[in-house]
């Protein structure tokens, strides 16, 4: 049975390494996928919105080489989720975001990378209904983050 995959992803280089960020719409039977996808393309950080697992089920998923630094996931609700692999050599630091995060309006996971100084966040915004929302998400999250910060996201966002 052969896995179809969308490839609907982003790579961004920053300073020395690769964050890939991939809108996966479920990883439960992506694993393979996902291993051979960041050897490949020798990927540093991987951030996937969407993941459509639990917490508990998060847990299982191991990629060689990574480490899960920080997930967000929805354990009533089906879909949606936001979760952050690091390379296990990299030095890093979970950012609990967890007082801003919220369920269908900004799924987030963030870590603090040490050795580049870099804040990566990836968030995942489920739709437009929560667009009067993204302002007061943004200053909440200046707030906590008072410095330079890096983000990938799937925000869902119509501008007109």
């Amino acid at each position: 049975r052969r896995l179809n995959v969308t490839n609907n992803y982003e790579c961004v280089n920053v300073s020395d390494f690769k964050i890939l960020y991939w809108n996966a719409q479920s990883i439960s039977n992506k694993s393979n996928y996902i291993s051979q996808m960041t050897l490949e393309r020798n990927i540093d950080i991987l951030c996937i919105a969407e993941h459509w697992l639990t917490s508990t089920e998060i847990e299982l998923i191991k990629i060689p080489g990574f480490v899960k630094v920080d997930s967000f996931c929805r354990d009533k609700h089906e879909h949606g989720g936001s979760v952050i692999f690091l390379k296990d050599s990299i030095k890093c630091k979970r950012i609990d975001l967890s007082h801003i995060a919220q369920t269908y309006v900004f799924e987030v996971s963030s870590v603090f990378v040490k050795d580049y100084n870099l804040v990566c966040l990836c968030f995942y915004r489920t739709s437009d209904k929560t667009k009067n929302c993204f302002d007061s998400f943004l200053s909440l999250l200046y707030e906590t983050l008072n410095f330079l910060f890096n983000s990938v996201a799937d925000l869902n966002i119509i501008v007109s």
